[in-house]
């Protein structure tokens, strides 16, 4: 097993009562209504409830893994370490498989639109922004006419 393959966080107390696996990060139960409420009112948390969806959408966001949760007598979450590829000019880029799916389905439709792209693939338009600026880059995509009627054109 590698060593530095993902960040675990811990937190003891597993899940308040009331709430279950599925529920978690979707709905909140407060184990201290009243030192949260003190926490919120005192500016020292800015929301109660939102930090696990809030995670997940800056892993999204970012192209990362998404985290793992396991549930005991504690909560664990677990973040893949993402895998990391060197690209010709010497950068870091993570791995490229969200690249070859936007090849393959600019294959079957060049007139596919970047929302439709971060659609199938799962992941946000500016992932796909940031894929498809890499593409061009290496020259194995390029853009014929306007954003609104242009088409897409796989190169070698």
């Amino acid at each position: 097993m590698e060593l530095y393959n993902r960040v675990e966080i811990y937190n003891p107390g597993g899940l308040p009562k009331g709430l279950s696996a599925e529920e978690f990060g979707k709905r909140s139960v407060c184990r201290n209504p009243l030192i949260a409420s003190l926490l919120l009112r005192c500016d020292y948390i800015e929301k109660m409830g939102t930090g696990i969806e809030r995670i997940r959408a800056a892993l999204e966001k970012e192209n990362c893994p998404k985290v793992k949760i396991r549930f005991n007598t504690m909560f664990t979450l677990e973040f893949p370490r993402p895998t990391y590829v060197k690209t010709k000019d010497d950068t870091w880029k993570t791995s490229e498989k969200t690249s070859e799916k936007i090849l393959q389905l600019i294959a079957s439709n060049q007139r596919t639109t970047i929302a439709e792209l971060a659609k199938a693939i799962g992941v946000t338009t500016r992932s796909i922004e940031r894929n498809i600026k890499n593409l061009q880059a290496q020259g194995r995509l390029r853009r014929t006419g306007p954003d609104k009627g242009g088409h897409w054109a796989i190169t070698s």
